[in-house]
């Protein structure tokens, strides 16, 4: 096991709020597992053995910060949890290219004075980065909470960036009056499964003749590939070419915040053995592509792939992973399948939808600002998506 400091920050010195509410932070997860596991939910992106993948596999790039609320009782209502990013050269692509004194000015700029602390995670999908036992819990109280939480982070870390990311509707209101500035351009996307389908063949004979046949081609050029479900063990064993192939995956997108590896898919398949799958996709023995999901009996998440880019153009491995996605789901009996933020058209392609989640974010300097605003135009530049044209189904 890797081992992690586990020193509580504020243990000895508690923030009390007006509401009289003891919050503490603590940079282990392991610290607070008993506590953690008794108020968030199994399958829940905050769950303890979720966190503690992330926390064993990425704390060379990250801080973690776990925040565990209690009320005038002493009795635990809710947690909350931080990622801090300090911005990398590595996590986007320069567009000063030609240049190499601007671009390393650029780098320097960046990478030493912009730095992130969310509340959730980047590595989940409409997933709030607090959890309350009682959700009814009154709006105005729960988002002053949220805000002394991460004002207790940012009191003993460095000059950072706070965003509070995919937040749910009932405190949409309370962060439109605050002083966080909203984006609403988050988009992932969706593929509703529709109740009629009860296999691949079902969701194929609901697609337009053009896309049918598509399809059929796309299933045709992978039947030499082989689909093995790997253990803990297999992954750990094939970390090289893991690695290899998730990073043909990573250098096609220009903005990257924080870089896994195949240490964070060891990790997630022997703390969720049952809900985390990882698919090798192989060619006489040797893996070409692989794909990861996230079981949970109302959606599916089609999470982290990689792709040898040069085979793709022959087997379409790329659109092959999408449709076993889809026939995985179909199997599963689950309302949607969720894939995430990336390649949008392609995935409109196969009829998967849109949808925006709401994220709230304050800067620490205008400099900060004009950072972000940035690196966000990039971003958006390349993941525009174009629906025309991209209604796959009969009825659309």
């Amino acid at each position: 096991m890797i081992s992690i400091c586990s020193k509580t920050i504020s243990d000895k010195t508690p923030y009390l709020t007006a509401l009289d509410t003891v919050i503490k932070v603590h940079e282990n997860i392991e610290v607070v597992a008993e506590i953690w596991q008794s108020i968030v939910p199994e399958g829940h992106p905050l769950e303890y053995q979720r966190l503690l993948a992330i926390q064993h596999s990425l704390h060379n790039q990250f801080k973690f910060y776990y925040i565990t609320i209690e009320d005038e009782h002493r009795q635990l209502i809710g947690v909350q949890y931080f990622q801090y990013l300090p911005f990398r050269a590595a996590y986007f692509d320069s567009v000063l290219k030609q240049n190499v004194l601007l671009r390393n000015l650029e780098k320097y700029v960046v990478g030493e004075r912009f730095r992130m602390l969310i509340c959730g995670s980047l590595f989940s999908v409409n997933a709030p980065g607090y959890y309350f036992a009682n959700e009814q819990y009154d709006p105005i109280k729960k988002g002053e909470l949220l805000k002394k939480g991460a004002a207790e982070i940012m009191r003993i870390s460095k000059k950072c960036e706070l965003i509070f990311k995919d937040v749910d509707s009932i405190l949409e209101n309370y962060f439109n009056k605050s002083e966080f500035q909203a984006f609403n351009d988050d988009v992932t996307m969706t593929m509703p499964i529709r109740s009629e389908w009860n296999s691949l063949n079902d969701y194929i004979a609901s697609l337009k003749h053009k896309y049918a046949q598509r399809a059929r081609k796309i299933l045709k050029a992978a039947t030499e590939l082989e689909r093995i479900n790997l253990s803990a063990d297999q992954i750990h064993s094939q970390s090289t070419v893991i690695n290899t192939l998730f990073n043909q995956v990573v250098q096609k997108q220009n903005i990257r915040l924080g870089i896994p590896d195949a240490r964070y898919f060891y990790e997630m398949k022997r703390h969720k053995p049952d809900s985390f799958q990882f698919f090798g996709y192989f060619i006489e023995n040797r893996m070409v592509a692989f794909s990861t999901y996230f079981i949970q009996h109302h959606s599916n998440e089609l999470h982290y792939i990689g792709v040898d880019y040069e085979l793709n153009k022959k087997h379409y491995l790329y659109f092959n992973i999408l449709f076993d996605g889809i026939s995985r789901a179909i199997d599963h009996k689950t309302a949607c399948l969720e894939l995430g933020r990336t390649a949008r058209e392609a995935k409109a392609v196969v009829g998967a939808e849109p949808v925006a989640f709401k994220s709230y974010i304050s800067f620490s300097s205008s400099l900060s600002k004009w950072i972000y605003t940035k690196l966000k135009a990039r971003f958006q530049h390349t993941t525009e998506l174009n629906l025309k044209d991209r209604h796959p189904f009969k009825n659309s």
